[in-house]
């Protein structure tokens, strides 16, 4: 009794390996094969007994794969506390049986036991038992069924350690030429020992302490500031054991004299149809960007809106800040400020506004005259004491619609049109305005 077996391209061949006869043995190798990558291959075992009888079984085909998988990409690493946990993208081959991960403290070396299983979700790996505060570095490599590895993904870097939440709502509670006072929310976080303040004189960083030590309340005040001075304050928590939170968000602070601002209304009309007129003026000592100054606008006496100047200190209100429209009549118009620091200004001088929206009355005794190329237009005078003058409107035999003639209101009662031609027909009608730009019918 004894085997036999062979290696052939196709079922059942021997064209790879004749058949090589062994004694009594259930397996056997030859390493001196020389087989191609990419091509399948088939095995075949005959058995024979001691009456000479045999018999054969083929096994599936069996293709030589030694191409490896692609690189896995888009690595991150988070760290923990004596942990790092790594994510990954999937490489997209439905050939990849797993990945390997490896770490480089001093070397490079495999740390799972046993490969990570493919996505979805994305695959990931956490690293334990690292020291806090020692930089790691990780790669990870894709793994196919043939157990082919492909090459190192692009290293990552992280340090595992303990992440404290940062403070919040950190806020300016009150400022002077000589101080300025914080407040913020403690964090409520095991271990947290107290708080350190920076400062920067510019918006971003970079910041330096300024409090001794660690604070253990949620209240700071800085007396070494300078007035007219713009500072950015951010803060950090510390736990027992020295590690400190990210930066809280940050405070701007403009230390100053505690004076009123002056406010100016240099501008807005004299008269107008409007119901909420726009006006306009500036304000000063100016505010830094990130504060305020709210403008109060009367008229009368009586506030109609609100306002805030702009970081170039300038202010204007108009129909979206009424608090209700206006009647016809005159009105004295002032405002005054209030800065961010509750300082308020006296109140402005005043410009005076008439608000007129009643139209003057409609012009009669239209004439027109035809001559040769022209059309002479006169009518009877308006009486109205506000009048600013006419607009002359005119529909030739091709228009849907009147057109104004005139740029400017016709001052006098008559009007010359020469923009006619001879034989065709023209249709007229004249409207009166009032210096508030009211118009008639």
């Amino acid at each position: 009794m004894g085997y036999g077996w062979a290696i052939g391209t196709t079922p059942g061949g021997t064209d790879v390996q004749p058949f090589w006869g062994t004694p009594e043995i259930d397996k056997e190798s030859n390493h001196s094969l020389l087989l191609t990558p990419g091509m399948t291959y088939y095995v075949t075992v005959r058995a024979y007994n001691g009456h000479g009888l045999t018999t054969e079984v083929t096994s599936d085909g069996v293709t030589i794969d030694t191409t490896p998988p692609p690189v896995p990409a888009g690595l991150v690493a988070q760290p923990g506390n004596t942990i790092v946990t790594l994510v990954w993208n999937d490489v997209p081959n439905d050939t990849v049986a797993g990945y390997n991960v490896y770490m480089n403290a001093n070397g490079w070396m495999k740390i799972n036991l046993t490969l990570v299983p493919p996505g979805p979700p994305s695959p990931s790996y956490t690293a334990t038992g690292l020291t806090n505060g020692v930089q790691y570095f990780f790669a990870v490599t894709a793994v196919d069924l043939a157990g082919n590895e492909g090459p190192f993904s692009a290293a990552v870097s992280a340090t595992p350690g303990v992440t404290l939440p940062a403070p919040a709502y950190l806020h300016m509670a009150q400022a002077s030429s000589v101080q300025v006072v914080l407040n913020w929310m403690p964090v409520d976080f095991p271990g947290i020992a107290g708080y350190k303040v920076y400062r920067s004189e510019t918006a971003g960083g970079p910041y330096t302490q300024i409090s001794p030590g660690l604070l253990a309340n949620t209240t700071y005040t800085d007396l070494n500031v300078i007035a007219s001075t713009f500072y950015y304050y951010v803060v950090r928590a510390q736990d027992s054991a020295g590690h400190e939170s990210p930066n809280s968000n940050e405070v701007a602070a403009y230390p100053k004299d505690l004076a009123a601002p002056i406010i100016t209304f240099p501008s807005g009309p004299k008269k107008t149809n409007d119901a909420t007129p726009t006006v306009a003026g500036t304000v000063a000592p100016p505010e830094f960007p990130g504060m305020t100054t709210n403008i109060f606008v009367y008229a009368n006496g009586v506030a109609v809106c609100t306002a805030m100047a702009t970081d170039e200190n300038t202010w204007s209100v108009g129909s979206a800040n009424y608090s209700l429209p206006l009647s016809d009549g005159t009105y004295a118009f002032t405002a005054r400020a209030r800065d961010s620091y509750g300082n308020i200004s006296p109140l402005s001088f005043s410009v005076t506004i008439a608000v007129d929206m009643v139209p003057p009355a409609a012009p009669t005794g239209l004439s027109a005259l035809g001559m040769s190329n022209a059309v002479h237009l006169q009518w009877l005078p308006n009486t109205d004491l506000d009048l600013l003058g006419y607009n002359v409107y005119r529909k030739a035999p091709n228009e849907s619609e009147f057109v104004k003639l005139n740029e400017l209101p016709v001052v006098g009662t008559q009007y010359r049109d020469d923009g006619v031609v001879n034989g065709s027909q023209y249709r007229y009608r004249i409207t009166a305005v009032d210096n508030a730009v009211n118009e008639s019918d």
